[in-house]
């Protein structure tokens, strides 16, 4: 590369990294080929010549690029001189480039150093050079330690070239023979530090760095699983043995070192400090040498812990009381209480850890995200407590009501802050938040129950007395503070009912009652305030309340009504004194009286639709509950009375999709065996419903939007209720309903709407719900002939659809909503009846009945007529196509042959093509398919049938005579180059290839080997020789396995050392 190419190259990356959006896409298309190994040493003429910062991190994200795809095509010698030219340019300019350049050449270096480990131990001297950097100046010193960092960093990440195994290998050499003493010389580095102040920013940057790479050392990934934090049950770090001399002979201890580190350095410095003692904290119990060593270890911990709380030291600064609060989460995952109980000065510990979390809970904005932590830290601390000895002064139960007394008053005034504050964010509509708290809150709750109870009575009385005065006196604008604040109450109470764990004693279940007693009271003056005041706002706090009652009904169903329901306890007793319900039969009547409540004053709210919904499908779903829902008077109201009359959320179009569940749960009731002699009348809503449709007279009347309306959701309804019939008896009833006297009119609809999708997706999807034979529901007598009736009736919508699809143009319209929404439902009502086992299909060639070669060839039609780009834009229509084939493959091929070549050919292409996908279900499904074909050829490889030899011919035509071939070809590709690849899925059109053309595979083999590098050939003819090793000629289940084994074994052997081509 001269000099002009060079300026090009720069004018080049300014335009791809700059501000001009127009000139980027041209450059990248331009630079493209930099990620390429033949330009592997352009990019580092770039590093070595440049010194445009663009310029200078393309180079280095190249040569990333580079390494990382194409490692096996960099040879030793080259992956050592570019490593020696990234160190000479760091050496030479390094300290001037701008930190994203810098960063990207250092990660380059980082993964070359990385992928070279085993390969030559040159790379191993690596070290050895960045030492160089160290006993340097200042800037050298930074540049080595952002260069260990990466390098460390790298040595965690698995490329997708690279296997799990060879990942890990390098991991623990580099571990095992240079982590230590990079650790080693990071801790005398800080000692230097920690008794002396930074005089310059380079000082402080230096000391900076050096804090992030021990910590980069700690958070190592040792054993090769990475600690996953969103838990309460953090991971442990796996120091290795080799390592315990620097926890127990270091002197000053490695505790002290970093908490002193942290008391010295201001808030940005001390937080790296934090971060490396909250991985300190959760070292493995193993290390240790023995048990007092651990708990000296621990006191340490605990006296660190207690004088930052003593002097508050840097607690102001977000990063570090945030980590502080990770630090105590970590502490109580991996030290028991009955441990911490023996250290001196746990009482003085755990009495500052209280007030710390009192004051972090009231300064709930500043600190938002350490709350969980504080939270799980207590009941952690509280789960421990059944493992104590008995008197042991552990003063958990002392402090607990404090703390869920602190957690509850915060909630109540966040309510206050959000409405003050329309910027505030409001924790009482952060889902997620909500629940990850609420989850601590039952052991903490119940730690002291009589005091927490009481305190959380003491909130709950005089609001629910603010709202029956407001209520009273009509002032309906003080009601959204009261609203959020008993919604944060319901959701506590909620979150205790449910947390309810046995064994328990007495006192609580009279404490649940008290709780649970007050909740109920609620609720009647609730269902008052929404009868007087229909017209109210439904402010988000109005909402927040509603989806509070709903979650707290959810879980005292679960505890007090359910299949491990406590039907016997004194919750019912307190109950039937002051509210009247005395038997889970009355909870959960008043339960159904809200649901019905919240599906009409609600109706237009669709989440509170839905949970109400899903409280009413957990109802019926469950054995008990359900069994005991069947006995309300107020049920069979429900199942006599379903209509949009009486539930009006099902007059708005909102609730669609709502409509399904409302009526799968219906059904579930009905179809119980004390119900199902309701079936005729429960169903006379949709008799009139079809004979109003099937009263139009003409395509024009049945096309109004009255008709259409009532259409959708008439299909929606009769889908849920399908849906249902998880049973023979059940569906056969069904069954009995709608044929013969409502499948033509179904018929009719799909010929009157086909253009209206939002009619046609509703009839396909009940046609699919129809025909899918879950549970073997679809099985009828051996004398039936519902299943050929079935199909017959489903063959002509699907023909008659299928038609109208294939002519829709859908260059100026949707064309998912108009045309590829339908061909998916098609393809997928096809599939489910060809692998259904109803039906027998050779009845229709028997008696030449032609509904399907119809249906079948209609779907096939549409399928061959799906454009390519069009058809992986669309996931569920990829899945809806490759799945049918993969049925058609495995027990109708012969219907596939009689495909004219085009058509057949059209086909395999799109397996091939689906060999590609990164989706696997895809990828199954094409290896199965074209397995099914290999072994129908291998079957009948010496024998005639009319199939075989309409495959062949089809297989000899142009475009088809080199499908094993490349098939065999591609999967090999992805076999040795797709790290993702299902290796099972993979054997099965493998062998079968092999087994049918086994000369095909030999020249194969041997073309691979001949595009490997010389040194490589030996070693890869030697594995396909070892590939068929045991294998024999035939598809049997144990030679398949075997098969898979050696190809398993045949990829790990080869990966190390192929070369992409």
């Amino acid at each position: 590369m001269d000099e002009s190419a060079l300026r090009e190259v720069e004018e080049l990356a300014e335009q791809l990294y700059g501000e001009r959006a127009g000139s980027r896409e041209a450059a990248r298309e331009r630079l493209i080929c930099f990620n390429t190994p033949e330009y592997f040493g352009k990019a580092i003429f770039i590093l070595q010549h440049s010194r445009n910062a663009c310029a200078l991190l393309m180079a280095g994200c190249a040569i990333s690029a580079i390494v990382v795809d194409h490692w096996n095509s960099v040879t030793d010698d080259e992956s050592i001189a570019a490593r020696d030219a990234i160190f000479s340019v760091l050496w030479d300019n390094g300290s001037d480039f701008p930190p994203f350049a810098s960063t990207a050449i250092m990660e380059a270096l980082a993964k070359i150093i990385k992928l070279g480990w085993l390969d030559d131990e040159r790379h191993q001297q690596a070290p050895d050079m960045i030492q160089r950097f160290m006993n340097s100046r200042e800037e050298h010193q930074i540049l080595a330690l952002r260069i260990l960092r990466s390098v460390l960093q790298q040595m965690n990440k698995r490329y997708g070239g690279d296997t799990i195994a060879r990942h890990r290998k390098i991991a623990i050499s580099f571990r095992d023979n240079v982590l230590e003493g990079i650790f080693s010389s990071t801790i005398q580095s800080i000692q230097r530090m920690a008794g002396a102040q930074p005089e310059n920013e380079l000082q402080v940057t230096l000391k900076e760095d050096t804090l992030q790479l021990a910590l980069a050392c700690l958070e190592f990934d040792f054993i090769g699983t990475t600690p996953d934090e969103t838990g309460i049950d953090l991971g442990t770090v796996q120091i290795p043995n080799g390592w315990r001399h620097l926890f127990e002979d270091e002197s000053p201890p490695l505790l002290q070192l970093f908490f002193g580190m942290y008391a010295s350095s201001p808030g940005d410095l001390a937080k790296y400090a934090m971060e490396c003692l909250v991985q300190l904290a959760s070292t493995r119990k193993s290390l240790f040498s023995s048990d007092r060593t651990r708990l000296n270890f621990l006191s340490m911990l605990i006296h660190g812990i207690t004088d930052i709380l003593r002097n508050q030291t840097n607690l102001q600064h977000a990063g570090c009381h945030h980590d502080f609060c990770r630090l105590l989460a970590r502490l109580r995952a991996n030290f028991q209480l009955n441990m911490l109980v023996e250290v001196d000065g746990y009482s003085d510990w755990i009495s500052l850890v209280c007030d710390f979390t009192v004051k972090t809970f009231h300064a709930w904005q500043w600190a938002p995200n350490s709350l969980f932590y504080l939270l799980s830290v207590w009941a952690s601390l509280i789960r421990g407590l059944p493992f104590m000895k008995p008197g042991s002064q552990h003063l958990v139960k002392d402090f607990a009501p404090k703390v869920i007394g602190a957690y509850v008053a915060s909630r109540l005034d966040s309510v206050g802050v959000a409405l003050e504050d329309d910027t505030a964010e409001d924790p009482l509509l952060d889902e997620h938040q909500l629940k990850v708290q609420l989850d601590s809150v039952p052991p903490i709750t119940r730690c002291s129950y009589e005091e927490s109870a009481a305190g959380i009575i003491g909130f709950l009385e005089p609001l629910a007395a603010s709202l029956k005065q407001h209520l009273t006196n009509g002032a309906l604008q003080h009601l959204p503070l009261i609203d959020g604040q008993l919604a944060w109450l319901l959701y506590v109470i909620g979150s205790v009912t449910g947390g309810r764990s046995p064994p328990t004693v007495e006192v609580h279940d009279e404490l649940d009652g008290e709780l649970v007693t007050r909740v109920f009271q609620l609720l009647q003056i609730h269902h008052q305030r929404l009868e007087r005041f229909p017209d109210q706002p439904k402010t988000p706090q109005l909402e927040a309340f509603e989806m509070s009652l709903l979650h707290f009904l959810e879980l005292f169903r679960r505890v007090y009504i359910g299949d491990q329901s406590l039907a016997k306890s004194k919750v019912y007793q307190r109950l039937g004194e002051v509210v009247g319900l005395t038997t889970n039969l009355d909870v959960l009547e008043v339960i159904v009286q809200k649901l019905i409540k919240n599906l009409n004053w609600w109706r237009e709210e669709t989440d509170i639709v839905k949970r109400s919904l899903a409280l009413f499908n957990d109802v019926a779903a469950g054995y008990n509950s359900g069994k005991l829902l069947v006995k309300l008077n107020i049920v069979d109201g429900i199942l006599g009375h379903h209509t949009v009359e009486h539930f009006a959320f099902l007059g708005f179009k909102e609730n669609l999709s709502c409509r399904k569940a409302f009526y799968t749960t219906l059904g579930r009731i009905l179809l119980m065996n004390e119900n199902i002699e309701k079936f005729d009348e429960f169903m006379l809503p949709f008799d009139n419903a079809f004979r109003r449709v099937g009263s139009a007279n003409s395509i024009d009347e049945m096309r109004t939007d009255e008709c259409r309306d009532c259409l959708i959701g008439l299909l929606r309804d009769l889908r849920g209720i399908v849906t249902a019939c998880n049973q023979r008896n059940s569906y056969l009833k069904f069954f009995e309903w709608i044929f013969p006297e409502y499948t033509p009119i179904l018929h009719r609809v799909s010929e009157a709407m086909y253009d209206v999708p939002e009619v046609t997706s509703s009839l396909l999807n009940l046609v699919i719900e129809m025909v899918t034979n879950k549970n073997n529901r679809l099985n009828f007598e051996c004398s039936s002939p519902n299943g050929i009736l079935l199909f017959k009736e489903c063959s002509k919508i699907l023909t008659t659809i299928s038609a109208r699809l294939y002519d829709v143009d859908v260059s100026n319209i949707d064309p998912f909503k108009f045309k590829y929404k339908g061909v998916m439902q098609c393809l997928n009502i096809m599939k489910c009846c060809l692998a259904g086992n109803y039906i027998n299909f050779g009845v229709f060639e028997l008696y030449e009945d032609p509904c399907l070669r119809d249906s079948l060839g209609a779907c096939l039609k549409l399928a061959l007529n799906i454009p390519a780009e069009e058809l992986i834009t669309y996931p569920k229509l990829v899945k809806a196509f490759y799945g049918l084939m993969q049925v058609l493959f495995q027990y109708h091929i012969g219907q596939l042959v009689d495909l004219d070549s085009a058509s057949f050919q059209h086909i395999l292409g799109a397996l091939q093509e689906g060999l590609t996908s990164t989706t696997m279900d895809v990828f199954h499904e094409c290896c199965a398919s074209i397995d099914h074909v290999a072994a129908f050829c291998f079957k009948y490889r010496n024998k005639t049938t009319p199939a075989s030899e309409a495959l062949k011919h089809h297989l000899t035509q142009e475009g088809g005579g080199k499908f094993f071939e490349t098939t065999l070809e591609l999967l090999f590709q992805v076999l040795l180059f797709v790290d993702s690849a299902n290796h099972w899925a993979l054997a099965r059109p493998l062998l079968s290839l092999i087994l049918v053309n086994p000369d095909v595979y030999h020249a194969l083999s041997e073309r691979i080997v001949r595009t490997q590098p010389a040194d490589r050939q030996e070693k890869l003819h030697e594995a396909f020789g070892k590939l068929m090793d045991g294998v024999h000629n035939n598809l049997l289940s144990a030679n398949r396995e075997k098969f898979t084994h050696n190809l398993t074994t045949f990829r790990q052997s080869v990966k190390s050392f192929i070369v992409v081509v």
